[in-house]
């Protein structure tokens, strides 16, 4: 049997494969159903016909219940709106062979998605689909496309939101103190003005675990996140080719507090990955999260003082950018970026920075390492190694009061200036650091004020340094430069009084990434494939087996199936959820009833 040449053809969340002698397509469900049945206004009881045909509004009055079982279709046949009404109940369980699917009658058409009010009873979603869920206006009443909650709380597991939109939420939205559980969900293609996928607000608490966030986009700020004045943990998630104008997640508000740990994010094309801004002190924990080839900067915090802490941060536009921050930045790896690994910035009138740097590896970084303009940055304990910009390599200090300890700053270059740190009008105080082997190699450390822009005690800075005590100028023999490894080993240093000159990062360090630790040079997306594709089938012609390779670079459910010459369904090889990557499908040549074809 020979299987000819395929392509891929995007579907909305699906796709169709189609090859030239037998078809695998990947497609939405048909409508064939054994039964049917038409609602309107109150509806409560239980589902478990093939069909429900939705012809106006519906809504479970309060204090019932309704139980939609597994496989059953919900159509709505206009643009009508599901509503759960007080201390009312909704139980749709489907499973993952047999999902419960909400979406309009006709293809093109949309209906005004679920709506829940002052419900905070065991209400599940679980195996759902929602397809096309708009709902237009302003204001909360236009908020969560296929699913708003006010003072609500229930579980969502396992669903999939497709191409939904509203003002605030494209597909959930949460406000007025709603905390809904949301996991393993697939949240692709939605849109809004906020919070392409979710809108939390108003004092909402709600859990985001486990979710894949892909091509979802806000106008205005969080392509697939957006909180304001909540406090929403964000774990384990994946979020890929999210579009927001202020940040993929964007996060703000005084009366905030939040954590994002154990996330990915790649190919997002934002202004910045991570939005911050308006929080009060320590209100925010961004921790173990892998932010990698995304357009604009990794995390960007503007009067808000986050622990960014354990994450890896590389390949993106910039690193970190605190504007009026008194952030803690410990035990990162912030490499290979486009821009600079940290800046910093304080007009040293409205609110000082102050930011604490610590125990971070930030390497290779094509902007530079660290700049700060304004405010009292404490940095100590960093390797800043082969770094590069125009005028500065390792470390830029302006009209800032600065404090350096514990430092290996070496294999900068700067291209005119000068490689290691320069200190431009303010002061500049060094300890127990190495400064060594930056490009230029003629200035290592550059002030405008010769005299006391720059103090060093007990460091060791290539061609010395005159200005302090207990300096000296020699080789540190670092360990292996051409693999990163800028630990001193010349005795001068390891031996007192240097004991600990530049080496404050013990070899053991790791940076601990969902679900496993991993060390910091480990890096999983190196394979992730970009888009879909579909490879020809191999061994071809085959008898009988032959095995079908395919990748995905996000999470989705994929139906494979072949189809004869004559358009006729052979089998179906796969209906499921698959996770990013390749997979091979094995076809032995049989059909749906066991016989060779």
């Amino acid at each position: 049997m020979v299987l000819g040449n395929q392509f891929v053809k995007p579907l909305t969340a699906v796709y169709r494969l189609i090859p030239i002698i037998a078809s695998l397509l990947v497609l939405f469900g048909s409508y064939a159903s054994a039964s049917q049945i038409t609602v309107n206004g109150y509806v409560f009881g239980t589902w478990d016909t093939d069909t429900v045909l939705v012809v106006g509004d519906i809504r479970i009055p309060p204090d019932n219940d309704l139980a939609i079982q597994p496989g059953v279709k919900v159509l709505f046949d206009g643009p009508w709106q599901f509503q759960v009404q007080q201390d009312a109940r909704i139980v749709a369980v489907g499973t993952p062979t047999q999902k419960i699917t909400f979406k309009p009658l006709h293809y093109g058409d949309t209906w005004r998605g679920m709506r829940m009010e002052l419900c905070c009873g065991l209400s599940i979603l679980d195996y759902c689909d929602f397809y096309h869920a708009v709902r237009a206006g302003i204001g909360d009443t236009a908020s969560g496309g296929a699913i708003g909650l006010r003072q609500s709380s229930l579980a969502i597991y396992h669903c999939l939101f497709d191409s939904c939109s509203a003002a605030n939420g494209g597909a959930i939205a949460c406000i007025d103190n709603s905390n809904p559980l949301i996991t393993d969900g697939i949240f692709g293609f939605n849109r809004a003005n906020s919070g392409g996928g979710i809108y939390v607000a108003d004092s909402s608490r709600p859990l985001i675990l486990s979710c894949d966030f892909f091509k979802s986009r806000a106008e205005l700020g969080g392509g697939a996140i957006h909180s304001s004045n909540s406090s929403p943990t964000i774990s384990q998630n994946q979020f890929m080719y999210n579009w927001g104008e202020d940040g993929c997640i964007r996060i703000w508000g005084p009366d905030t507090t939040m954590l994002i740990e154990n996330n990915i994010f790649y190919y997002d094309s934002s202004r910045s990955v991570i939005h911050i801004s308006d929080m009060g002190p320590w209100s925010a924990i961004i921790r173990n999260n892998l932010i990698n080839d995304n357009d604009g900067v990794a995390v960007f915090a503007e009067v808000a003082s986050p622990r960014i802490e354990r994450n890896i941060i590389t390949g993106n536009g910039d690193g970190l950018d605190l504007w009026y921050s008194a952030s803690t930045v410990s035990c990162n790896r912030i490499s290979d970026n486009k821009g600079s690994a940290v800046n910093v910035y304080s007009d040293n009138l409205t609110i000082p920075a102050s930011p604490t740097i610590e125990h971070n590896i930030i390497d290779r970084n094509l902007g530079g390492g660290i700049a700060v303009e304004g405010g009292n940055p404490i940095i100590r304990d960093n390797y800043i190694t082969r770094n590069r910009a125009r005028w500065y390599g390792g470390i830029r200090l302006d009209f800032c009061a600065a404090t350096l300890s514990h430092n290996t700053i070496a294999g900068n270059i700067s291209d005119s200036v000068v490689g290691g740190i320069i200190s431009l009008d303010g002061t500049t105080n060094l300890s127990h650091c190495i400064v060594f082997g930056n490009l230029p190699e003629s200035t290592q450390v550059l002030t405008n004020y010769s005299s006391w822009g720059v103090t060093a005690d007990s460091c060791d800075i290539q061609g010395g340094w005159v200005y302090g005590t207990g300096n000296i100028d020699i080789d540190p023999l670092f360990r292996d430069t051409a693999r990163g490894k800028f630990f001193a080993t010349s005795d001068a240093i390891t031996t007192k009084p240097l004991a600990s000159c530049g080496n404050g990062i013990p070899d053991s360090m790791e940076i601990w990434i969902n679900p496993n630790a991993t060390g910091i040079d480990d890096n999983p997306l190196v394979n992730m494939p970009r888009e879909f594709t579909l490879a020809q089938n191999f061994p071809n012609p085959f008898n009988p087996n032959t095995t079908i390779s395919f990748s995905l670079p996000y999470r989705t459910h994929v139906r494979l199936e072949i189809y004869n010459t004559l358009g006729r369904l052979v089998r179906t090889l796969c209906d499921r959820i698959i996770s990013a990557g390749e997979t091979q499908i094995e076809w032995d040549s049989r059909d749906s009833r066991g016989q060779v074809v």
